[in-house]
């Protein structure tokens, strides 16, 4: 099992399995917790996939597996980082990303069901302002057209009442019967109703249009409901509008979120064992090895390592005096 645990988070098993218990108890957690944050955004690829995006069952097993893959990647990269503040607060970034964007994916599917139900409100809301809009679009327009219809019904009126009075003799040229006169202005009033009821006609339609408008907006209960950027601004609108709801959401999220960071806080929280310390300590003297070839570089002189100049450095060494002929 060990073996597994050093290929996850690139440790060297010959040299941890002689190692203190402390060191090799913290690459197991390590390692371990590894897959904490890959099972869940397995579970959020799939779900996701299959139950907002309505992916099949064989797609979403295939984000699934893709999303957990990367983020065992980003994990594994996290627990092999070391080095410079940059790649400490880089590290530290890249968890809080991660651990933010997991929760909150997968706040969409737990409180699947609350977000529906805003999302219907969310859409009522819509409808009845594109129904406002409609009315504030078309008000000019059906105020002129009932002003006509108004003026076309009081000529009409005006008219016949005239061919009335001619008809019966009280007015016009005040002789009782059709003749002539009369008959004209029944003819004019009938012409006065003809365009009064093709105005009425149109006043109408015009109206019958804006109520099929009116209709297609209060029945359109559909607000893409697959899109994740209107179900996370559903998710927030919810939430900030209650504040009961904001606190178990909180704390839901907080508990997501410290079980996606828990990667980066036993890395950075558990203190330095003594493989570890052993591994500074080779990079350090591997460091000052090369320190001290960079400096002794150009006197270096690859005849001084021939045996026979060894050996008579060796002699001259315990011999003690120099003499010309000894």
């Amino acid at each position: 099992m060990m073996k597994l645990f050093c290929k996850i988070t690139g440790d060297d098993y010959k040299m941890l399995v002689n190692e203190t218990p402390e060191s090799r108890k913290k690459v197991a957690a390590l390692a371990t917790v590894v897959f904490v944050p890959v099972i869940i955004w397995f579970v959020i690829g799939y779900l996701m996939s299959t139950q907002i995006m309505e992916l099949t069952n064989l797609h979403g097993l295939f984000v699934a597996i893709v999303l957990a893959f990367l983020i065992f990647l980003l994990e594994r990269t996290i627990i092999m980082a070391n080095g410079s503040v940059l790649i400490k607060w880089f590290r530290i970034i890249l968890g809080l990303v991660i651990a933010l964007l997991g929760a909150i994916f997968l706040d969409e599917i737990v409180f699947h069901k609350d977000i529906e139900h805003q999302l219907a409100e969310m859409q009522l809301v819509d409808n009845l302002r594109a129904i406002e809009q409609i009315d504030m679009q078309f008000a000019d327009e059906i105020a002129l057209s009932r002003q006509n219809l108004d003026r076309l019904y009081n000529d009409w009126q005006q008219a016949v009442d005239e061919a009335r009075s001619e008809a019966d003799g009280t007015g016009g040229s005040g002789q009782r019967g059709v003749d002539g006169i009369a008959r004209l202005k029944l003819d004019a009033a009938q012409n006065l109703k003809v365009e009064y009821d093709r105005a009425l006609s149109s006043h109408e339609s015009m109206l019958t249009r804006i109520e099929d408008m009116k209709y297609t907006i209060r029945n359109n209960q559909e607000l893409s409901n697959d899109g994740l950027l209107i179900r996370v601004k559903a998710l927030f609108t919810l939430v900030l509008n209650d504040w009961v709801m904001a606190l178990i959401y909180g704390l839901f999220t907080l508990f997501l979120f410290s079980m996606e960071f828990l990667v980066v806080m036993i890395k950075m929280g558990w203190r330095k064992t003594n493989y570890e310390r052993k591994i500074e300590m080779i990079e350090e003297i591997g460091r000052r090895r090369m320190e001290k070839l960079l400096v002794h570089h150009n006197n270096f002189n690859p005849a001084m390592n021939n045996p026979e100049v060894l050996n008579a450095q060796s002699q001259i060494m315990n011999n003690g005096k120099l003499s010309v002929f000894n």
